[in-house]
This record gives structure tokens, C-alpha cells and sequence, in this order.
């Protein structure tokens, strides 16, 4: 996460400017000592923690950080304006998916065939739409539970078990599930606009899979298991 800089608002006969912590410091070193009473507390620091000195009123403020213009993943530098990505098959950990916390125009993101487990650097990538994730080493997706922009979601191949974190994801007209670990897709009956939901080689018992078909009726044709 980025770091948040320190810097100092000066207030000197109203006019409020933004300097360094070492010109604050060498302006200090030349100002004299006030005489006389406190000064009046001035209301263009809107209530904000300052110190006195004769005419000069400081306040301390936070810096908001900005967005870097560019990451590197696997050796190759992105633009952060980028809507699309494709980082398929790259053999990707963890470790390396770090950066997209900064990807925030994505539309698109193409992950599937790496090695990935931790989805939490996604978790800001809420303008998402798309969103491919097959045949990793994932087994949380709770990470994605803010994602409610998103229409296609690939989760195949992976060691998925509970789904409950999806069922907020009420925008998607396709997910694929095929080839995970679960037993009780009930949550799933939640996304009213599928068009499309996948579920084959999982341990689904037919009667949980009739349940979830009624959830979608009179489209019961979406399930695919």
C-alpha cells in the first residue's frame, strides 16, 4: 500500500501554501520568538492541530497518494490506464499479482493457468466486468464479494468449496464453477440473471442440483452439471 507523505500547510497573513518538512524547518530557524499574548486562532486551518509563531500559523496535513503510471508483472511494464490485461499462462504466484492494487481502470482481467491462491489484490478492481481465473490454486473468493459490477466470472479448475461470497455478484450472466470442490451451490440461486452457470465435476447431490434448477425457473436450462 502506498505511503501516505507528510507535509505542512503554512498559513502566513492568510495566504495558505504547502512546503517540505526541511523548509518548514530552516523558515522556523529564521522567524523571532512571538511576544505578548497567544495568538488568535485562525479559521483557515478549519479547526486543524497548529502551532503559533508571531504571525505564522502552521498545520500539518496528509498528502493523498497517487496512482503510480506504470507497474511491471513478469518482467513487462502496464500502463495503470489500461482497461484490458491478459496474464495468461505466465506461471504467476501470489507475489507477482501484487501490482494489479493498481489497475483500477480494468475492464478485463485475464488470470487463468497461473498459480495464483490470494485473490486480495483484486479487491479494489471493483470496475471489473470480466474476469478469467481458471486452473489456479484458488480456494477463497471471498475477495471478490465487491464485484458487483461483474457479468462473466471463470472460476473452473480450481479448489473452491464455499460459494456464499458470490451470491452478492447479482450482475453475472455467465459463471463457470466445472471441476472445483462443492457440495452445496444454494447460495448460487441469489444471481437471478444468469444465463449461464456451470457446475460439472463437482460433489453436487441431484438433489441439491433440482433445488438450484427451481431457483432458475422458468430458465432451469442454465445449470449445466
Amino acid at each position: 500500500m502506498a505511503s501516505v507523505t507528510a507535509v505542512f500547510v503554512l498559513n502566513l497573513f492568510g495566504l495558505r501554501t504547502m512546503i517540505s518538512g526541511a523548509e518548514l524547518t530552516a523558515m522556523i530557524s529564521n522567524i523571532i520568538k512571538p511576544t505578548g499574548g497567544a495568538a488568535e486562532p485562525d479559521p483557515a486551518t478549519n479547526g486543524e492541530e497548529s502551532e503559533s509563531f508571531g504571525v505564522l500559523s502552521i498545520a500539518t496535513e496528509s498528502a493523498e497518494p497517487s496512482l503510480p503510471a506504470e507497474i511491471t508483472i513478469a518482467g513487462t511494464v502496464y500502463s495503470t490506464n489500461e482497461q484490458e490485461l491478459d496474464l495468461r499462462n505466465l506461471v504467476l504466484q501470489d507475489t507477482d499479482i501484487v501490482p494489479l492494487e493498481y489497475m483500477t481502470n480494468l475492464k478485463i482481467l485475464r488470470l487463468n493457468g497461473n498459480l495464483i491462491s490470494d485473490l486480495s489484490p483484486l479487491v479494489g478492481l471493483t470496475g471489473l466486468e470480466g474476469l478469467w481465473l481458471e486452473d489456479n490454486q484458488i480456494s477463497d473468493v471471498s475477495a471478490l464479494s465487491g464485484h458487483t459490477n461483474l457479468i462473466k466470472l471463470a472460476l473452473n479448475e480450481n479448489q473452491i468449496s464455499d460459494v456464499s461470497a458470490l451470491r452478492t455478484l447479482t450482475g453475472l450472466k455467465e459463471l463457470g464453477l466445472d471441476n472445483n470442490q462443492i457440495s452445496d451451490p444454494s447460495d448460487l440461486g441469489a444471481l437471478t440473471n444468469l444465463d449461464e452457470l456451470y457446475l460439472m465435476g463437482n460433489n453436487i447431490s441431484a438433489e441439491l442440483i433440482s433445488a438450484l434448477k427451481e431457483a432458475f425457473l422458468p430458465r432451469n436450462n442454465i445449470v449445466h452439471y
